[in-house]
């Protein structure tokens, strides 16, 4: 395996671009810090390979509006993250994209509902030098708020993720639906659910692997292990195999977010994700993270 140092020196100073901007004006700026929490960081079926840790991460954002007409309006915007994982720091990335987005509001006042087509393109380093990618992203999203407390949202959602290895490398395509309720004014809670087709990595040790190849696990999945792209990879452990799998990915989350200052909050989050692979390979993993968010 292959491993480069990240960057980390440029990602910082990047963080530090919603600072930069807060001044400017029609510009909407935020950043962010996160711990997390993962049970089955390693994305392993076997319970004996599950790897969980935490993880740190620190984003910035920001986005600027033009307004095109009474109804229409073009939004270009940036975001920066870096992201660390003692455990295991072959994780530890630094990413950046860019946006675009085309907003149309039907009709006037708050209730009025939204039409929103987004682009995305950006990029990541690891410390894992074969997980270093490019991704490009659309996304077409509907919203209303339905009265002054409770808002929806359904989101379709395309992306391609090339890897500089063909196994960390993934399309996927999407749809998710989210739903805000304001319990009051200090508190915020959300809740949604996606279902993902497309492809995701999953990594397993050496004797796992083996096992699977040896049609231990049955023919089928072994045939199927033979056919897939797959390298060794010591990130989550020596001799380990990160291979990826076709299939569906099923996930639901629910946030809790108090209103800890006028323009800062602390969302807690728990996060499901059930994947069902093809040849009857699945894993499941759950996450909770807690974040201070201000925007400036």
């Amino acid at each position: 395996m292959t491993v480069t140092p990240v960057r980390l020196t440029p990602a910082l100073a990047a963080l530090f671009l919603p600072l930069a901007l807060a001044a400017a004006p029609g510009i909407s700026t935020s950043g962010s810090l996160t711990a997390a929490w993962n049970d089955n960081l390693s994305h392993s079926a076997r319970p004996i390979d599950q790897r969980n840790a935490e993880t740190f991460s620190a984003s910035g954002a920001f986005s600027q509006r033009f307004i095109l007409s009474r109804d229409d309006a073009l939004l270009f915007g940036g975001t920066a993250n870096t992201r660390i994982c003692p455990e295991f720091d072959g994780l530890d990335d630094v990413s950046f994209a860019v946006q675009l987005e085309l907003r149309r509001k039907f009709g006037l006042g708050p209730l009025a509902p939204v039409l929103a087509l987004q682009t995305e393109a950006g990029g990541g380093l690891y410390r894992e030098a074969a997980r270093n990618a490019w991704t490009t992203t659309a996304r077409l999203t509907a919203s209303k708020r339905l009265n002054d407390a409770w808002r929806v949202a359904v989101t379709g959602e395309w992306s391609d993720r090339n890897a500089n290895q063909a196994v960390f490398s993934r399309v996927n395509r999407g749809l998710s639906a989210e739903v805000s309720w304001d319990v009051t004014d200090i508190w915020q809670l959300d809740a949604g659910a996606c279902r993902q087709w497309g492809e995701q990595e999953a990594n397993a040790s050496w004797a796992t692997w083996s096992g699977a190849m040896a049609g231990f696990a049955g023919p089928a999945l072994a045939d199927y292990y033979m056919r897939i792209p797959w390298r060794m990879s010591d990130t989550f452990g020596s001799g380990w195999v990160a291979y990826r799998i076709d299939g569906r990915t099923d996930l639901w989350w629910l946030a809790l977010a108090p209103a800890i200052a006028r323009n800062t909050s602390l969302p807690l989050r728990y996060d499901h994700i059930d994947v069902h692979g093809s040849a009857g390979s699945h894993y499941v993993s759950h996450q909770i993270s807690l974040s201070v968010v201000h925007r400036f």
